[in-house]
């Protein structure tokens, strides 16, 4: 490019365009994005394949310290394996790919998903791409039953969140020759009135003991 100077002079200056080793975009599957459900993430990578070269590569999923657990799709195996928070940070050599990683976040909220590549020894941003996502919290069911020759109606209890704290209800039900012992979980039995955090799908089953 030419230009004229304050003193009429006319300057050369010659403008040299970076090339962009490749171009990344993100996209959200669509479907249920709740805190108990894989969200698929996919990364599409376009490159410039003269240049052959090597840039970092850095994903997040918005907080990663609110991530549980996260996959990379085997295109080879066809299978998702594990995949370490650390690895999202990487050096490759770029070329037209697709990545897929499954992440399942431990809290509700809204997550900004970015990746960007940047040259290596620089840190200049050569390619970015942003998403974002809405998790909610899972929903879980409570139910409770009598058991084995039992007779009542149970008591109801309202699907909740995951983490909410219920109170065990009183025992509706009865059982000849037996008195109520408790809620039992399938693991631990509780008395009725404890506090309980709901964190799955749960039934209680009333804990009889012989008269």
């Amino acid at each position: 490019k030419y230009i004229v100077n304050n003193k009429n002079e006319v300057v050369y200056i010659e403008i040299v365009r970076k090339e962009i080793p490749a171009h990344m975009t993100v996209a959200v599957a669509d479907g249920t994005h709740d805190t108990t459900t894989p969200i698929e993430f996919t990364f599409n990578t376009t490159a410039n394949d003269t240049l052959n070269k090597f840039v970092n590569r850095a994903i997040s999923f918005g907080d990663n310290s609110k991530i549980s657990a996260i996959e990379v799709y085997d295109a080879t195996t066809g299978s998702w394996k594990a995949f370490t928070k650390e690895a999202l940070v990487s050096t490759i050599k770029v070329s037209n790919n697709t990545e897929k990683f499954r992440v399942t976040f431990s809290e509700a909220g809204t997550y900004s998903v970015t990746a960007r590549l940047s040259e290596v020894g620089t840190n200049y941003t050569l390619s970015s791409a942003t998403g974002s996502v809405t998790v909610t919290a899972a929903s879980y069911t409570v139910l409770f039953k009598g058991g084995e020759n039992a007779e009542g109606v149970a008591p109801t209890q309202n699907a909740v969140v995951s983490k909410t704290v219920i109170t065990l209800p009183e025992n509706t039900f009865t059982k000849a020759g037996f008195v109520f012992a408790g809620w039992s979980d399938g693991k631990n039995t509780y008395n009725a009135g404890s506090e309980y955090t709901v964190t799955e799908n749960v039934t209680f089953t009333a804990v009889w003991k012989e008269l």
